[in-house]
């Protein structure tokens, strides 16, 4: 009998403290959509907007966004709607209530891929919805609630077609940290402009161009046909070199560069030409007659040749670089 009325009470403090819980998530709930449900009860002010944020289902990042980190990574798309089209939908922005919304039960991180913060001039932010919790879950304004399709349905009369096709894979919880939707083509959070090309070797005799694949293994060959072949990096590959290449800081070197000591020489030499574009930037670096072997002048001599070295580590190892026949010509 003991045994029951121990059972009876654990289960009753355990109702009890479950209840209390979902009160205490609920009240949290209407203090976040308190200042958001005021303005939305009244005539919309003129100067209430939205802004909405968002990634391209296809970047990749490889840390978890907070809602700041989005709203400034660097492919973010922005849009703004003004009052003028809001106006018009109301009724709609009012369907996002306490009354509609159930806050989770177990709490999870946020990998934030699209947001939209409703605000005026006056009042600053009054509703931050971000997207990105476990199981398709919710963030409003830091409160975690289970997805509802009106917080799809309040953006739709908003945004085109195709942006609705994108957020899709992000209302469905389909995108995840490091992980590519199935169809879609994988980008790594790089600059679309992002390209290098190279000349490097004895009498720069290998070429490389990022943006056309194509390789030349020795451009003074008889037959350079029978050296030229097709070679992509991968999304890992590419992202590294970019890093590399950031790191190095092109727009920091002269446009003729020496990395090795004047007055060390070697015969044959290098010829070396590097070009890098990214964000809207293009930098050249042509070195002449570089000694093989000698060891760099100072630090950003030894990073540009590190910079180099590891990019060449990459294209010998390939499977294509490997598959070209011998060097027709060697140079003693």
């Amino acid at each position: 009998m003991k045994r029951l009325i121990a059972l009876v009470f654990l289960l009753t403090l355990v109702f009890s403290l479950t209840a209390c819980k979902k009160d205490a998530a609920e009240t949290q709930l209407q203090n976040a959509l308190k200042d958001y449900s005021q303005v939305l009860a009244q005539d919309l002010p003129d100067d209430f907007s939205l802004k909405l944020y968002y990634l391209n289902p296809s970047i990749v990042t490889r840390v978890p966004l907070t809602v700041d980190r989005l709203i400034h990574f660097p492919e973010v798309n922005e849009i703004l709607i003004d009052f003028e089209h809001l106006k018009e939908h109301t009724d709609l922005l009012r369907q996002i209530n306490t009354d509609r919304l159930t806050p989770v039960a177990e709490p999870s991180n946020l990998h934030a891929r699209l947001c939209y913060i409703f605000e005026t001039d006056s009042a600053g932010e009054l509703l931050v919805v971000a997207f990105g919790g476990e199981n398709s879950s919710v963030f409003v304004n830091g409160v975690e609630v289970a997805f509802d399709d009106i917080f799809r349905d309040v953006i739709k009369p908003f945004v085109s077609e195709d942006v609705l096709n994108d957020l899709e894979y992000i209302y469905n919880g389909k995108i995840k940290l490091n992980d590519t939707p199935e169809g879609l083509p994988t980008e790594t959070g790089i600059p679309e402009d992002f390209s290098f090309s190279l000349i490097y070797g004895v009498a720069g005799d290998l070429t490389y161009d990022s943006k056309t694949g194509v390789l030349v293994k020795q451009r003074v060959a008889t037959h350079v046909e029978d050296y030229t072949t097709t070679y992509f990096f991968t999304d890992e590959q590419k992202m590294r070199i970019y890093d590399l290449l950031v790191e190095m800081e092109p727009a920091s070197y002269p446009d003729e560069y020496n990395p090795i000591a004047d007055g060390i020489a070697s015969d044959p030499s290098y010829e070396i030409v590097l070009t890098v574009a990214y964000d809207g930037t293009t930098k050249t670096i042509t070195c002449h007659d570089i000694a093989i072997g000698a060891d760099p002048k100072d630090e950003q001599g030894e990073r540009f040749l590190a910079v180099l070295d590891a990019i060449m580590e990459i294209i010998y190892a390939s499977e294509e670089w490997q598959a070209l026949p011998e060097y027709e010509f060697l140079y003693c």
